[in-house]
Parts: C-alpha cells; sequence; structure tokens
C-alpha cells in the first residue's frame, strides 16, 4: 500500500528559520530598531511586540508589509510572484 502521508512545509516567521514562501530557501533576517519593548511603561503590547520585524532578502518578503496588507493585495501580490516564477525561472 503507498504511503499518502503529505509534508506540511512551514513558512518562516522568525528571525533563523527559512523563509518557504514560493519555495524560497532564504533565511529570515530582522530589521533593526532604534527602541526596544515598552510594555513595562503601563500599555501593552506595544508596537514593538506586535509588529514583524522579518525579512527575508532572497524572495523580498516583508513580515510588516505582510501583516498591514489587505487579503486583496496579498492575493495580487503572490499572483504576481507565481507569475514572475513561471516566466524568468
Amino acid at each position: 500500500m503507498k504511503n499518502n502521508d503529505q509534508v506540511l512545509i512551514m513558512e518562516g516567521y522568525e528571525k533563523g528559520e527559512q523563509c518557504n514562501r514560493n519555495g524560497c530557501k532564504g533565511i529570515l533576517e530582522e530589521h533593526d530598531t532604534d527602541y526596544g519593548c515598552s510594555c513595562h511603561m503601563g500599555n501593552p503590547p506595544c508596537s514593538y511586540c506586535v509588529n514583524c520585524r522579518s525579512y527575508c532578502e532572497e524572495c523580498d518578503w516583508d513580515g510588516y508589509e505582510e501583516q498591514n496588507e489587505s487579503n486583496l493585495d496579498r492575493i495580487k501580490r503572490e499572483r504576481n510572484q507565481l507569475i514572475n516564477k513561471i516566466l524568468y525561472e
């Protein structure tokens, strides 16, 4: 009997994880910030804790942009990435 188990490849979100978006093998980095966590100042969660700072240099994915885009914009971006992959790879 053939094994029908499928492997789920998760997209990375943290610094040091593999990107895995559209087959990307890049390793995620993190944007530098000039500020830190301010949750201790009495108004958690702060923007430092809730904003994604990860990005991938190899495929130009940016967690902050993804976090703030609408679903329609995300679908358009992913469609364009797929078209570019088909045409240029």
